[in-house]
This record gives C-alpha cells, sequence and structure tokens, in this order.
C-alpha cells in the first residue's frame, strides 16, 4: 500500500490566510505531523521569528522587509539575514558607521546586548568605545576603516549642531560673512557685539563648520575665509 501523500498547500494555505504561525498553530490548521510540516516548509522557504524564543513561522515570500531586512507584524519579528545573532553582525557589518547597542535595540525592539558581547569574543564583529559607550563594526578591516571615519565625522556634526545658535543669530553671522568675508571669527564677534548680538566665537566656528564656509579639523581651529 502506497503512503498517502499530504499536499503542501494544506501545510502553506494557512500561512497566506494569517501570515503569521505558531507550531503549535500550524499543526492544528493543516492536520499533518510535525515531520512532514517542516519537510513542506524547508523545501518551500520559511523564516523563524527572532524574538518569542524563535516561536514563530512565516513563509519566505511573506515579509515585506524594511530597509534594514526586517519586518514585524503583531509585535512578531523576523529578519531576511535569519536568526537574531546573525542579523546583529550583519547590521553592524553593513552600517555606514557601525552601530551601538541602543541603536540596534531601537531597530530590532529585543536587548541585543548579551549576543553582541558573544560575537565580539568570538570575533565576529569589531568594537570601539566612544564616549563611554560600544560602536560595533564590521570585521573587513577596509570596512571598519571607513566606518570608524564616518561615526567620528557624525559625532563632530553632532557638536557643532550642540553649538549652533539660533536661527536669526545665524543669519546675522551668514550677512556679515558675505559682506566682510576677510574678516575672521574673533573680528566678526566683536563687529556683531557693537550691534547689540553677543555671538561667542565657538558659535560663529560652529556655524562656519556647520555651513562648510571653511576648512576645520575641529572646533577650537579658526581660520580666515581667503
Amino acid at each position: 500500500m502506497r503512503p498517502v501523500i499530504f499536499p503542501e498547500e494544506a501545510v502553506l494555505e494557512p500561512f497566506y490566510q494569517h501570515k503569521v504561525l505558531s507550531k503549535k498553530q500550524l499543526l492544528e490548521l493543516c492536520g499533518c505531523s510535525a515531520m512532514t510540516a517542516w519537510r513542506v516548509l524547508s523545501a518551500h522557504g520559511y523564516l523563524t521569528s527572532y524574538n518569542f524564543n524563535a516561536g514563530y513561522y512565516t513563509l519566505a515570500e511573506i515579509p515585506n522587509f524594511d530597509e534594514h531586512g526586517l519586518w514585524t507584524y503583531r509585535k512578531i519579528c523576523f529578519s531576511r539575514h535569519g536568526a537574531l545573532t546573525r542579523t546583529l553582525r550583519q547590521l553592524a557589518s553593513e552600517s555606514s558607521s557601525g552601530m551601538t547597542a541602543e541603536e540596534l535595540e531601537r531597530l530590532l525592539k529585543v536587548n541585543p546586548r548579551p549576543r553582541l558581547t558573544q560575537l565580539f569574543h568570538n570575533g565576529e564583529v569589531a568594537r570601539e568605545n566612544f564616549k563611554g559607550k560600544f560602536v560595533y563594526f564590521s570585521m573587513d578591516a577596509v570596512s571598519c576603516r571607513n566606518q570608524l571615519a564616518r561615526r567620528r565625522d557624525q559625532q563632530t556634526e553632532t557638536l557643532v549642531r550642540m553649538s549652533l545658535p539660533a536661527p536669526d543669530r545665524i543669519i546675522a553671522v551668514l550677512v556679515e560673512r558675505i559682506l566682510r568675508p576677510k574678516m575672521d571669527v574673533q573680528q566678526l564677534a566683536r563687529r556683531l557685539s557693537r550691534r547689540g548680538l553677543k555671538i561667542r566665537p565657538r558659535e560663529i566656528d560652529a556655524i562656519f563648520v556647520h555651513y562648510r564656509l571653511t576648512e576645520k579639523k575641529s572646533l577650537g581651529t579658526v581660520r580666515s575665509a581667503r
């Protein structure tokens, strides 16, 4: 007697109706054995959630992944990259400037710290301490170097933005800069002060850096425009 061949549609159709299912839900809906269900899913292609202890499943073609390769359905999270550990490695390695645990947690909606520590000690990601926070990078030397450079640039830009004065004061500085391009920061600060605008040289320096009006190595280095 030939064994009964269970139709794969019976396993796949519940996913098209419900998108995401637990193992118990799937077996109740399709009415086959666990072995048959996983045989069909393996042949077709499926994904396991990286939260809820990998307890939920979906078909490979169902998720509408975002730019990070992530998809969430009713708080159940899936990744194009697979399990959480592999996802963390991919996100840290492919990001433009590395990623902190906090940045990854906001994306993934789970605590990544234990897995990140494991990845670092296993030599699967690099990391550097930036102002008391670890930033995780690619293990590829060239990629890591580029990520580090961009991370430092981002921190400099953040410091500049924090130093910028109010918009009306920025406009006043830019107008003076256009009218008197040879004046340095100290001269501009004194001239604006005589007009009743108390703007510190550091704030003018930040404006110049932000609008790329002169080359800067740091906020404390000021060069006159040429």
